[in-house]
């Protein structure tokens, strides 16, 4: 078996997913330079965004 490359996170939220999906927050702007995040973001098969 081989190990994920990124945790897969915390369970995304019924509000905007639909099915199992796991978020991870990789990276956060915190300076406000250039006001982004960034995700990584797990579907499980049939899991889709609203």
């Amino acid at each position: 078996m081989v190990d994920d490359i990124f945790e897969k996170g915390s369970k995304g939220s019924s509000d905007f997913f639909t099915g199992n999906v796991w978020v991870k927050m990789l990276v956060t702007d915190e300076n406000g330079v250039f006001n982004t995040q960034v995700y990584n973001v797990v579907f499980e098969p049939g899991a889709r965004t609203h």
